[in-house]
């Protein structure tokens, strides 16, 4: 028993380090038209995770292309962690990262609002809002600023597996302490 509490305290302050506050992301590119549309991002970082959402100003406008993943970069370790139509995030080694954006669209809709969050450890670093207008930013209507609209945790945009196993252990630690009293 003392042992299982001495590692949920453990596991506990280990997820509650944070990282220093880092640089924010640079410009976008595209779009990238093949059978899909796409655009680039790079941020200087580092950076651990990645998150964007079309904002909810342009849900039903496009969506990101689910299962190829949304998400791309040729950075080694980095791997989707959530991937939904309006909500997708990569994560992985602290570093600088490059990524690409797939959308489901075969061309760039007329406008498009998208949020960043990048995060290093449970700290988020840095929130942006794109207003893309024919898949670029540089078009005239088209720009990016700090989100005000979006404000993520780390938990709002990755499963919480470590959540399902503390719960898992409470659940096991409630049951075994209640089969205690009555016996």
């Amino acid at each position: 028993m003392k042992k299982l509490l001495i590692i949920c305290v453990v596991v506990g302050l280990v997820l509650a380090v944070s990282g220093p506050v880092l640089a924010n992301p640079t410009m976008i590119g595209g779009p990238y038209i093949g059978n899909t549309w796409s655009i680039t991002a790079t941020a200087p970082g580092p950076y651990d995770l990645w998150a964007v959402r079309i904002s909810p100003v342009s849900v039903g406008v496009d969506t990101f292309k689910v299962g190829d993943p949304a998400l791309q970069t040729a950075t080694a370790g980095w791997s989707t962690v959530l991937e939904t139509p309006l909500l997708v995030s990569i994560a992985g080694p602290t570093s600088p990262i490059n990524l690409n954006i797939f959308f489901a669209g075969d061309a760039p809709p007329a406008l498009l609002e998208i949020d960043h969050a990048l995060f290093n450890g449970q700290k988020k670093v840095i929130e942006t809002h794109w207003v893309l207008v024919d898949g670029h930013y540089n078009n005239p209507g088209g720009s990016w600023f700090r989100s005000t609209s979006w404000s993520p945790t780390r938990a709002d945009v990755i499963p919480a597996p470590g959540a399902i196993l503390l719960g898992g252990i409470g659940v096991v630690l409630v049951g075994w302490l209640r089969r205690r009293r009555t016996l």
